[in-house]
């Protein structure tokens, strides 16, 4: 690493440990919370992410904001192509060569941000429904064979979900473009 790289790092670590530091003083009065969850997809398997709610409107904090990022696991699918290609490979005979090369390299990474308006049904419960909508940017990388792919999207979210104590939250939301899956997220916010 050079200085540059090194500067540059610094530099990222600062600013990231100041806006951690100003959403946990905000999170103090109320009007920011955040946190870690958990996701379960029904195409990217299970997810890790952080999210960021914001109430602001003084007057009524039932509509808030909330900015997430989550990074899935998808299941690559390798084990049904090495099946594949073993069962090929059984039918070549040992000293024939193919001309291409059959090493199985999977890589398959995918992330998303959101960005959701949400409304809270009530205020005055221990636990308070809510729904929504937003936005979703969905970024997918693969790489199979020694080809890759890199393809991003931006869609449309409708959400609807529980908080419970105002610090635990489980929601459903479903995509319309952009990462064009149905998730279910459980998580805290402090």
């Amino acid at each position: 690493m050079d200085e540059g790289d090194a500067s540059m790092s610094t530099r990222s670590l600062i600013i990231t440990v100041a806006a951690w530091g100003a959403i946990a003083a905000s999170a103090q009065a109320g009007e920011i919370q955040a946190g870690p969850r958990f996701d379960v997809s029904d195409n990217a398997d299970l997810g890790l992410g952080a999210d960021v709610l914001w109430t602001f409107l003084p007057r009524d904090p039932r509509l808030a904001l909330t900015g997430s990022f989550d990074y899935f696991f998808p299941d690559n699918g390798s084990g049904d192509l090495a099946d594949a290609v073993a069962q090929l490979r059984a039918l070549i005979p040992g000293d024939l060569r193919l001309p291409l090369d059959l090493t199985l390299d999977f890589e398959i990474r995918y992330w998303e941000a959101n960005l959701n308006l949400t409304w809270d049904f009530t205020d005055e419960r221990a636990m308070v429904p809510y729904a929504g909508v937003g936005v979703n940017y969905g970024r997918s990388r693969s790489s199979a064979l020694g080809f890759h792919s890199d393809q991003s999207d931006v869609g449309a979210n409708v959400l609807a979900g529980v908080r419970i104590e105002q610090r635990f939250y489980v929601e459903a939301k479903k995509e319309a473009g952009g990462g064009k899956l149905f998730v279910l997220t459980a998580g805290v916010r402090f």
